[in-house]
């Protein structure tokens, strides 16, 4: 639904995991396009999958890029760069993908919260603020949550 925030996650393929170097190209490449093909509200990026908090910009059509194809271009991006830093070819990601429209400021913050929680709870850090693979925009309280009219 055009103009409304989503929950994402996706994963590695079985038996590939992400570095240091990888997690630091896939975190640059969603901070990239943040404000120009979607409002970038979190992104965690664990060592075999990541969640992303996004709502989709509109363009000067009216119309909002489907969250498809901005999955299909953050994914395909950064599985070449790390294809080519590792000097491999193939998957690095799995097709399937979970998504979930926030329906209220509440689910948001929720999910928020789970994000940021993520890499303690993994174990990766003792304190969330010091995982340097998390990303969270605090203009996200600036932006509607939930589907647009």
């Amino acid at each position: 639904m055009g103009g409304s925030t989503y929950f994402l996650t996706y994963r590695c393929v079985p038996g590939r995991s992400l570095d240091d170097a990888d997690r630091t190209v896939i975190l640059d490449n969603w901070k990239h396009w943040d404000g120009r093909r979607y409002n970038l509200h979190a992104v965690v990026v664990m060592p075999d999958h990541v969640h992303v908090l996004l709502t989709p910009v509109r363009a000067t059509d009216g119309s909002y890029l489907p969250l498809a194809d901005i999955l299909r271009t953050n994914k395909g991006f950064s599985s070449r760069a790390i294809g080519k830093l590792h000097g491999r070819s193939g998957s690095l990601w799995q097709e399937e993908r979970y998504d979930r429209i926030m329906r209220d400021e509440e689910e948001f913050w929720e999910k928020w919260v789970y994000m940021l929680k993520n890499p303690v709870e993994a174990g990766l850090c003792n304190r969330a603020e010091d995982y340097p693979w998390w990303y969270g925009n605090i203009r996200a309280m600036e932006r509607p949550i939930g589907p647009s009219a």
